[in-house]
């Protein structure tokens, strides 16, 4: 009770008194509905207190004067809820009856229907399909125990202009041993090897693994154990860690190879377990990890002895209990300015450590463009929702007279609005339904278009969840475009025919309004897919510095025991061997070798350099390049450009001073103006197991090469002689005259020949580098350039519908001011008016809009601004022309209107 509403004079003095308070107290506490009770409660106790000493000053019965009372509360109080509970059933028997009208108006307008589930079925199948997508990409946890305590560790030297670098192995050693904000810190770094043995030689791809790396991840093997910090010491029997499907595939799911020696690259490893079948490495794409990774090897200690040039290690830390990324964050760069006094290699150019959570970097490279796939499905479901609101919102104004008849039997607008809102909202429900139906058509559909370099970490699918928010927003839509049509009606429902001359401003404006939408709509969705196709135009005509056409490569590894680093000759040699003989086949013109395959390296997969220019030698990692080695005619081979000095020859062998070839980015950057050949640069030089920085001589300069995927700008480049930096891992480019398959056949028998136990993989043309490279950017310039063509036809058949209805509803009026003498150019020009007005309003809202949005398609695009006036021109033109040609059809309805047959209709 609230006191102080009425004063209830003295307080109860007796206790018969005090007892018959609380009695009627709970009695209305019990009884009243609280919204009552606040408002009277009070007034209601100071009246019994009142009239309960009445009754004892006039001598009458205390008993009866409270039993009378508690009655009285009770039939009242129950009286009051039960108007309210018959109000509210009242109500929901109203919305009943409106739902079965609902359902008597699909049996008897089944082309309505069909028309509402045409246009609203296949943009809901499509955004229901995009959720799942973009849920299985980007919303879904890691497959890992308490995913959020994993953060992934980044190096930063912005002096060298190099960002999200992985680790080097004193980095990681330093951060495993220093930093307390983490439970386990591990790295990984991917190669390729050769399983021997029965049934035969395998390809497999490696991943090489420090001690904590999978407990950093939280993950318990199917059978034995994981790489463990026995494992990762120098001196330690060499292990090896099966993958599920490696095991499965290999060895027969044969439990007993666990404890079993096989051969990998020429020696033997014991085969400590099997990981679960689920597992998978989800790192971000600057991890450069191999797709599927067959089995894990740990590394062998000896970090803080690597050279800092060798930024190997994609690194993943757990958080220690009670820490956080912001406490990781202060505690590495804390941890920096040690490292830097400890290793001079680092330069002038900085460090920075970063630790940022692991989901957010997993998934930075697929939210734009996801989320802007997302937009542009959302945007036709809105079309296709403002088409079917102005189609509903037509129906609607054709009920004049049921809606006359049952305002005079009583019904108010609010009631009718609320009838109409509830028909609507179930026919967009049988529509939402159907889309639902060819939803999992859809996804199916996207994820057969989903290009190979956009990898999801979860197979995209439709659950409860996706189907929930699909039905909420179904629901949405049609309580928005559901209450607009009956937003249309007039103050006085059913009056159209009582002598109006047409619809009424509220029809007329919302048609206008409906008309902007879906003109703005359009724009927004057009420069969109504008900007994209745009961009893909100037990515496809970027020059890659090769020619990709004719070229085949293909991938070998050699194994450590029998190519030991310590003797570079004998790797070097086999090599030569290959090339001669490849060279010797009358269906290959050139072979060559690299170490690095176009189009495939990070930009941040970058090694320092020096150089000495007219002011004398530069700091020692100042910046960065990609040092590759290749053989002797590889140039020639990809069809890359010399611009000065001479390629690779004889004299550029082991014993020979240190060539190299660098390209213009480099020469243009050290030795601006002048020739950099003859010049000489410091470069990390791996030899004899070593890695030391050496002294090379330039002997030519090469139009930059593209390493990096096309839509990255790559660092500058150094290329060395194979024959003086020999590495066990390479890749073949052959050039010939005949197809792809032939010379894949020649590439094998000739590796085979040579040596039976190396197996090739990875062969395949040099142009599906190329494709590969482009395919992401396609993927979403070809799917918003489909939903902008869709809206786009939404938009003109919305629009020529809109129009035509518009002038149905001023057919009487157009009628009378031609029979009272007006031209016809006068109507037609009104009209007109009106029709450009709202064109005009719709393409500067959407104008406005998609300025505004454009900045997030900006690490999208390439080569272009995201504010591009051509292409928001370009976009307001389409859209202008679209919205014009629409209006011949209606104006031409308009100017032959028989003013007789309208009078005589009237």
């Amino acid at each position: 009770m609230r006191a102080g509403r009425q004063d209830p004079g003295d307080p109860p003095s007796t206790a018969l008194e005090r007892l018959a308070f609380r009695v009627y107290s709970a009695c209305v506490r019990l009884t009243y509905p609280a919204g009552f009770r606040a408002r009277f409660g009070d007034e209601m106790i100071a009246w019994f207190l009142r009239e309960l000493r009445a009754t004892r000053r006039t001598g009458s019965g205390v008993t009866t004067y409270l039993a009378w009372a508690l009655v009285d509360a009770l039939r009242t109080g129950t009286a009051i809820r039960w108007r309210r509970v018959r109000r509210v059933r009242t109500f929901t028997e109203s919305i009943r009856q409106d739902i079965r009208g609902s359902l008597r108006t699909v049996r008897r307008h089944p082309l309505l229907v069909g028309a509402l589930v045409l246009t609203l079925a296949l943009p809901m199948a499509v955004n229901t399909a995009v959720l799942g997508v973009v849920d299985a990409a980007l919303l879904r946890p890691l497959p890992y125990p308490d995913p959020e305590t994993l953060v992934a560790v980044w190096v930063q030297q912005p002096g060298a202009g190099t960002e999200r670098a992985r680790l080097a192995g004193p980095e990681l050693s330093f951060f495993w041993d220093e930093a307390r904000s983490f439970d386990a810190v591990g790295g990984i770094w991917s190669r390729y090897g050769t399983l021997g043995g029965v049934p035969g030689p395998e390809h497999v791809d490696i991943g090489y693994v420090t001690a904590g790396f999978f407990q950093a991840l939280g993950v318990a093997p199917q059978l034995g154990r994981v790489v463990g910090a026995q494992d990762d010491v120098e001196g330690a029997g060499r292990t090896i860690l099966l993958s599920h499907h490696l095991w499965v595939s290999r060895y027969g799911a044969d439990p007993a190879v666990v404890g079993r020696r096989v051969d990998f690259n020429g020696a033997p490893v014991t085969v400590i377990g099997v990981l679960p079948r689920d597992f998978l490495v989800a790192l971000p794409r600057e991890a450069r990890l191999a797709s599927g990774i067959d089995a894990y090897l740990p590394w062998g200690g000896g970090y803080a002895d690597m050279p800092i040039a060798w930024r190997l290690f994609a690194t993943v830390g757990r958080l220690a209990p009670g820490a956080t990324v912001e406490q990781a964050q202060e505690e590495m760069a804390g941890l920096a300015p040690e490292l830097l006094r400890r290793y001079p290699d680092y330069g002038d150019a900085g460090l920075r450590i970063s630790a940022d959570p692991l989901h957010a970097e997993v998934t930075a490279p697929l939210r734009p463009g996801l989320l802007t796939l997302m937009a542009s499905a959302v945007i036709l479901l809105l079309m296709a929702g403002t088409n079917a609101s102005a189609l509903l919102l037509a129906r609607t104004l054709r009920r004049d007279t049921e809606f006359a008849i049952r305002t005079a039997l009583g019904a108010g607008r609010g009631r009718l609005v609320r009838q109409i809102t509830v028909e609507h909202v179930v026919l967009f429900l049988l529509a939402g339904g159907a889309g639902m139906i060819l939803a999992p058509t859809a996804l199916r559909w996207f994820r057969g278009l989903v290009p190979e370099g956009m990898r999801f970490i979860h197979e995209p699918a439709l659950d409860l969840r996706i189907l929930s928010v699909t039905f909420v927003a179904v629901l949405g839509l049609g309580i928005l475009f559901g209450i607009l049509p009956a937003l249309g009606l007039g103050r006085r429902p059913g009056s159209i025919r009582a002598g109006r001359l047409s619809e009424g401003r509220r029809a007329r404006a919302l048609r206008g309004g409906l008309l902007s939408l879906e003109v703005a709509l359009s724009i927004v969705l057009l420069v969109g897919s504008g900007l994209l196709l745009r961009s893909f135009i100037v990515l496809r005509a970027t020059d890659p510095g090769f020619r990709a056409e004719g070229v085949l490569t293909a991938r070998l590894s050699l194994p450590s025991a029998r190519f030991s680093y310590a003797e570079p000759q004998r790797i070097s040699g086999f090599y030569e061997e290959l090339l001669r003989r490849l060279e010797g086949s009358p269906a290959i013109t050139h072979a060559a070798l690299t170490e690095q395959l176009p189009l495939v390296a990070g930009s941040n997969d970058a090694e320092p350099y020096a150089w000495e220019g007219p002011e004398g030698e530069t700091s020692w990692g100042e910046t960065v390049a990609h040092t590759r080695p290749v053989s002797r005619r590889y140039f020639e081979t990809v069809g890359a450009e010399l611009l000065e000095g001479r390629w690779f020859d004889e004299r550029d062998d082991l014993d020979g001073e240190l060539a190299v070839i660098v390209d213009d980015r480099l020469a243009t950057r050290a030795w601006p103006g002048r020739s950099a050949v003859g010049s000489r640069i410091k470069i990390p030089l791996f030899l004899h197991e070593e890695t030391v920085p050496a002294w090379a001589r330039i002997v030519g300069v090469v139009r930059h090469v593209q390493l990096t995927p096309l839509a990255e700008r790559g660092p500058a480049q150094v290329w060395l002689h194979h024959l003086q930096s020999p590495r066990r891992s390479s890749s073949l480019v052959v050039r010939g005259r005949a197809d792809a398959e032939s010379l894949a056949a020649v590439v094998r028998r000739t590796v085979t020949d040579l040596d039976p136990d190396r197996p090739v993989f990875e062969v395949e043309p040099m142009s599906a580098f190329v494709e590969r490279s482009l395919a992401p950017t396609r993927f979403l310039m070809g799917l918003t350039g489909a939903f902008a063509l869709l809206t786009l036809c939404l938009a003109a058949v919305g629009l020529y519908a809109l129009l035509s209805q518009a002038i149905a509803g001023s057919r009487r009026e157009i009628g009378i001011r031609l029979a009272l003498g007006a031209p016809r150019r006068h109507v037609a020009g009104g009209l007109l008016r009106w029709i450009l007005g709202h064109v005009g309003l719709g393409t500067l809202a959407g104008g406005l809009v998609a300025l505004l949005i454009a900045g997030a398609l900006e690490s999208l695009l390439v080569g272009i601004s995201p504010r591009d006036p051509a292409t928001v021109l370009g976009a307001v033109g389409l859209t202008g022309v679209m919205a014009l040609s629409g209006t011949v059809g209606p104006l031409l309805q308009a100017v032959r209107t028989d003013p007789a047959r309208v009078l005589d209709d009237s």
